[in-house]
């Protein structure tokens, strides 16, 4: 009986360890790539295509995408990728998407993204936007 109360008490111990930061603490397969994005219309419902789109989750990082190869058709912008994932905290990190056109910023559009053990995603803002030009 003394042996089971001193495992008990090292197993009520060991399992009041504090808060872990990073619930990831298996291994998991993440295979695909998540992209998160953002769909631009005028007030007639036609694609916008902007100069240039960034992303900003602070003054020091931005995340550009308008030359990369995340071509997801006329109107459709990228925000965020799971290649921006250790940017983005677990419980949600604000962010920005900025549009340009004729270098004037016509879209500043916040988000809150968040991400879990193998890919980001959104936890809030409107991933279609509609502007006056």
């Amino acid at each position: 009986m003394r042996y089971l109360t001193v495992f008990l008490v090292l197993i009520l111990f060991t399992s009041c360890s504090k808060e872990e930061t990073n619930p990831c603490t298996a291994k998991f397969a993440c295979a695909e790539a998540v992209t998160l994005s953002v769909e631009v219309f005028d007030l007639n419902g036609e694609p916008v295509i902007l100069d240039n789109y960034y992303t900003f989750i602070d003054q020091r990082n931005r995340f550009d995408f308008t030359d990369s190869s995340y071509n997801l058709g006329e109107g459709v912008y990228v925000i965020a990728t799971d290649n921006q994932k250790p940017q983005i905290d677990f419980n949600g990190t604000n962010v920005v998407f900025v549009g340009e056109l004729n270098g004037v910023n016509v879209i500043e559009q916040p988000f809150i993204l968040g991400k879990d053990c193998c890919h980001i995603n959104l936890v809030q803002g409107e991933t279609t936007i509609q502007i006056e030009l």
